[in-house]
């Protein structure tokens, strides 16, 4: 029934979105696509995603009755976060690189890192994760120049 209904806001040229992770009580939007965070945080990549893991997210919803808090707080594992923090890592460390050293990093990313157990980890949030297997899968990072490594460290802080 319409009656049952309040209205927070009106909207007017703007699209609410979640900040980080999901999991705020106050949260307007639902947390599936891009406006949810459902995405990956470093390449952009969507819609396959929101594919693999809406399933997942529909069926925490009957589970949680509808408790959309519950349902967050479920689907954001320790894996999810840790991915997630790790992703924004890396953007951070691409946003800092000029142009010409951002395409030489690309180089060296696709010729060690896309085809390694490290791509299938962060970018395809792959099930088989354990924390020793996320660990071991940087190894691939030291065919890259120092000057990256320095960089992806100084990007963690």
């Amino acid at each position: 029934n319409i009656k049952d209904y309040t209205i927070e806001f009106i909207e007017k040229d703007s699209i609410p979105l979640n900040m980080g992770i999901p999991c705020e009580k106050t949260s307007y939007s639902f947390g599936i696509g891009q406006c949810g965070n459902i995405i990956n945080t470093l390449s952009g990549y969507t819609i396959g995603y929101n594919i693999q893991v809406i399933p997942e997210i529909c069926n925490l919803v009957f589970k949680h009755n509808y408790n959309l808090e519950k349902v967050y707080l479920d689907f954001w594992t320790f894996k999810r976060r840790l991915i997630y923090n790790i992703n924004l890592i890396g953007l951070k460390l691409m946003n800092t690189l000029p142009e010409k050293d951002l395409c030489n990093f690309h180089h060296y990313y696709f010729k060690y890192i896309i085809n390694s157990s490290n791509f299938n980890i962060m970018f395809l949030n792959n099930n088989n994760y354990s924390s020793l297997r996320l660990i071991f899968s940087f190894r691939h990072y030291l065919y890259f120049p120092k000057k990256y490594l320095w960089n992806i460290g100084q990007s963690l802080f």
